[in-house]
């Protein structure tokens, strides 16, 4: 299995860690897996809206059907997941 090394955040509480995550794994199912490791839950009517920042300080919204590699998301990138 693909795999890549980012940091993860979740803009709602501000929690961030550095994850090894599957790199072919669609966002939308990645990241169910990424809020339970981070023991964070949606309520049922929150969905997840995803970005991605490779170190230039921009930010770029992600397709959540496509996985981190669809998506050009690089081992040392910053994972940002927002509730909404």
């Amino acid at each position: 299995m693909f795999r890549s090394l980012l940091t993860v955040q979740i803009a709602s509480t501000e929690k961030q860690q550095d994850m090894e995550l599957p790199s072919n794994m669609p966002l939308e199912e990645l990241g169910k897996l990424i809020l339970l490791s981070m023991d964070e839950l949606l309520d049922g009517t929150e969905s997840l809206y995803y970005e991605a920042s490779i170190g230039d300080g921009e930010w770029r919204t992600l397709n959540s059907f496509q996985s981190l590699t669809e998506n050009n998301v690089m081992d040392g990138s910053i994972l940002k997941l927002d509730k909404c």
